[in-house]
């Protein structure tokens, strides 16, 4: 659908089991594979029609199946729009629909209207019945020696053309670089425009469900407000005692539930004096339900997960600072692998986040684009972010504040080498440097829980 759209050399088009409208999709199974999600798409006020009106009058027809994933609803009523485009032309016939009584696939029905479709539009002789026919092999079939088009050719890959335009947002942002407290302002503003961040209120709205007691502390449970009509669950480990306490935001990316156990890292942490509040940010624990889904249409409606997360912290810290036993001035907030990327910008947006740890954090977005083999999880990264900065720069935000990287991860998920760190965390150093807080910034090689303690008491 996309190519015929683009590309005015296609001269009639068959979209097969995929034409719906965004309207019904997201109303059933949500956003899809990577690449039917066009950057922004919804939020630009685009759907399937579009697509298909952008072609007429060529010829298209569209070829759903009624027990599909895709709704068969959506399907019909974009025939029923984009005919009206065709009707405008005066060629209301060169756009056609045929449906099969099927779920997903290419059926026998569909495979001879197919065929009969481009007979008549492109002239072609022959039968449209579906018959047998003898394949031939893998060997006959390969072109090249190898099957592959790059070795003798030399062709460029999605690879090679994202890296090579990434070299050219990588030089942008190490000159902006040059004037740390202008860039580091502009990347405040454009994390926040990229991720799309929205600035919560102070209301500090949430209900009470309920308490239950352990030994020497008391967890509490409640329902903060989120943006729009969804809640963040949030778990309140409590001190047993009437002062005031220091207080860590615990981030984990199974959510508030993970490390809550008696004797968990999150019972060392509340029996070392803190109140530890950990919330089932959007998308994790019981507000959970297909990440990738989550992070496709948040791309199509211009944000991200990581941009409405990093509203949820914000949130969270305006609970704890309302509360009588918490020492509002010593807000802290510690983050585990992929939801690293959501503390640095709650941070970088929010300096009321006073020590902040990240615990096998990915070392940088450029990493992931200028390696051809990586492991990362879209749930982690800000679409375009690249275009302003990258995740080193929301940690220059951060200074003169305690900062704690424990074993950062290379594109691979592995530890990131002494050499990489030194070579992507250089401008944070100097941010550091200049701000005369370079024993605030700590690398540790380890996730050693222990260690992260004794930081915390420092």
């Amino acid at each position: 659908g996309y190519i015929a759209a683009f590309d005015e050399r296609v001269k009639a088009a068959v979209p097969v089991n995929y034409i719906t409208g965004f309207r019904r999709l997201l109303e059933s199974i949500g956003p899809q594979d990577a690449e039917q999600n066009i950057y922004h798409g919804i939020s630009n006020g685009l759907t399937h029609a579009d697509f298909l009106e952008v072609r007429a009058p060529k010829p298209a027809l569209i070829v759903p199946t009624t027990r599909d994933f895709f709704s068969i609803q959506g399907a019909r009523e974009t025939y029923q729009e984009v005919k009206r485009a065709y009707r405008a032309f005066g060629k209301e016939e060169n756009l056609e629909i045929f449906e099969d009584d099927f779920g997903h696939g290419f059926t026998p029905k569909i495979r001879e209207a197919v065929n009969a479709f481009f007979q008549k539009h492109l002239e072609l002789p022959g039968d449209p019945t579906d018959e047998e026919v003898e394949l031939l092999s893998v060997e006959e079939l390969n072109v090249t020696s190898d099957g592959s088009d790059l070795t003798p050719y030399g062709y460029n890959t999605v690879f090679t053309f994202n890296s090579r335009e990434t070299r050219t947002l990588i030089k942008n942002i190490e000159e902006s670089r040059r004037d740390i407290e202008k860039h580091l302002n502009y990347v405040k503003q454009k994390a926040q425009e990229l991720s799309g961040y929205c600035i919560p209120s102070d209301d500090d709205k949430h209900v009470f469900r309920g308490r239950y007691q352990r030994e020497g502390y008391s967890v509490e449970m409640y329902a903060l407000n989120g943006e729009g009509d969804y809640v963040v669950p949030l778990l309140l480990f409590v001190p047993n005692g009437s002062t005031k306490y220091p207080a860590v935001i615990y981030i984990h990316p199974e959510g508030k539930a993970a490390d809550a156990s008696p004797g968990g890292k999150i019972e060392e942490l509340v029996k070392k004096g803190y109140i530890v509040a950990a919330p089932d940010l959007i998308g994790t624990g019981e507000t959970g339900g297909g990440r990738g889904n989550s992070s496709y249409l948040a791309m199509l409606i211009g944000r991200s997960i990581v941009g409405i997360q990093a509203g949820d912290v914000t949130r969270v810290v305006n609970f704890l600072k309302n509360r009588s036993d918490v020492q509002f001035d010593k807000i802290g907030a510690v983050a585990f692998d992929e939801m690293c990327p959501t503390l640095l910008h709650a941070a970088a947006f929010n300096d009321e986040i006073r020590r902040i740890a990240l615990i096998n954090a990915l070392i940088s977005y450029k990493s992931i684009v200028m390696n051809e083999y990586y492991k990362l999880s879209f749930y982690s990264a800000v679409a375009g972010a690249l275009t302003a900065y990258d995740l080193p720069d929301l940690a220059g935000c951060i200074a003169p504040r305690k900062l704690l990287l424990a074993e950062l991860n290379d594109q691979m998920n592995q530890p990131a080498s002494r050499e990489l760190i030194d070579q992507e965390f250089a401008f944070v150093r100097t941010v550091y440097s200049n701000k005369n807080a370079i024993d605030n910034l700590k690398f540790l090689p380890s996730k050693s829980f222990s260690e992260l303690l004794i930081w915390l008491r420092d």
